[in-house]
């Protein structure tokens, strides 16, 4: 049985120079496989047993990256080892020519000084240790000491940023939570007028019920009632709707009625009688004949 598979083009550089879409059997396949990733899983997995995975192509090239990535980080390591360790055998030597230099010129040893000074001179180590110095003198000291401080000017100036913002923050907390103590007794308050009213829209839930049998009985009786008014031939017009049409009508006649009154007024002083009003035509025209009279003498005195 034959595959094809297609592998990236780095992958397949190095299993041998396979290229893309060439036709191999599952043998090949896990010999090439077993050469450079087997190798570096048995190294990774020491004496444990490899786990079991899915051979195919993305496996595989992402095993072999894998693989590649570690190695190359191994390789750095071991670098960055024998660097380190050179320094060390450096820095061993440059002490062992020290104390060299200071036995044979001052006949001075760590065995010889006393025990203020080598407390001292530990001291003075561990400091160029803590401040990472590459040696114990003043030049070396000063600018340690100098970043030190800016470090230190540093720290105080974001403390006293962070204690203002912190302060800020406080100011807004308090305001927060007298916004929330508001907020809740707004709620407290709500959730009572809610229980009032929901107690009250029950009443009248139960108010209505009431009307409404109330309502579908009365409109029962009256249903019967009048079935018995049908029954007993009572005449229409002494029904309350008739009653209620004919005060309407007599309402309407007592409108029309007032511009008449009003009208006949002016003769409501005549006399029924023909000869009392003949009696009341002459007293007038006596009255309007001494006017005249009186008109006339007004005239010829001016």
């Amino acid at each position: 049985m034959f595959f094809k598979v297609s592998l990236s083009k780095q992958t397949v550089s190095n299993f041998g120079g396979w290229s893309d879409g060439e036709i191999f059997t599952p043998v090949h396949f896990r010999l090439r496989l077993s050469t450079p990733v087997n190798s570096w899983l048995g190294s990774v997995f020491g004496d444990q047993p490899v786990p079991q995975f899915e051979v195919n192509t993305r496996t595989v090239d992402v095993l072999y990256q894998l693989a590649r990535s570690s190695e190359a980080r191994c390789s750095d390591t071991a670098l960055l080892t024998e660097d380190v360790r050179q320094k060390a055998s450096e820095y061993q030597a440059d002490g062992a020519h020290l104390q060299d230099v200071l036995l044979q010129g001052v006949g001075l040893s760590c065995a010889s000084l006393s025990k203020p000074a080598a407390d001292y001179l530990t001291a003075l180590v561990d400091n160029a240790m803590v401040l990472g110095v590459r040696d114990t003198s003043l030049g070396s000291f000063m600018p340690a000491m100098n970043n030190l401080t800016n470090e230190l000017l540093e720290a105080e100036k974001s403390n006293r940023r962070l204690e203002r913002e912190l302060k800020a923050l406080r100011k807004r907390l308090g305001a927060t939570l007298v916004l929330r103590s508001t907020l809740q007794e707004d709620i407290n308050r709500t959730v009572k007028a809610q229980a009032a009213e929901g107690a009250k829209a029950e009443e009248r839930l139960l108010n209505m019920d009431f009307v409404t049998a109330k309502a579908k009985e009365l409109s029962n009786r009256r249903e019967r009632a009048e079935a018995q008014l049908v029954s007993r031939n009572m005449d229409k017009s002494v029904t309350h709707q008739a009653v209620v049409q004919l005060s309407e009508e007599v309402t309407t006649l007592r409108q029309e009625i007032i511009p008449l009154k009003k009208k006949l007024e002016p003769y409501m002083d005549l006399s029924p009688s023909p000869s009392l009003a003949q009696v009341k035509i002459e007293e007038a025209k006596r009255e309007l004949a001494a006017l005249d009279s009186q008109f006339e003498m007004k005239v010829d005195f001016k």
